[in-house]
């Protein structure tokens, strides 16, 4: 039950990231050269949320929150 539960919240907190990175890199604003580290960051996150594969998925997830934090500063 609670393994299911948190499954849901990473799935929908990858969605997020998945958006914004898709925004950011349709108006390429403060990448500063990595724009293919996002993309293939985000083209992986996306494979895992096709695949409903959860390790994939969580291995992922670190370098989309990475560089969400900085595309903010």
């Amino acid at each position: 039950m609670r393994a299911a539960s948190l499954d849901r919240r990473v799935r929908k907190e990858a969605e997020l990231l998945a958006r914004e990175a898709h925004a950011a890199l349709a108006l390429k604003r403060n990448l500063r050269g990595r724009a293919g580290d996002l993309a293939a960051a985000v083209g992986a996150v996306d494979a895992a949320l096709d695949a409903r594969d959860q390790q994939k998925l969580r291995q992922g997830l670190p370098v989309l929150e990475s560089s969400r934090s900085s595309r903010r500063s």
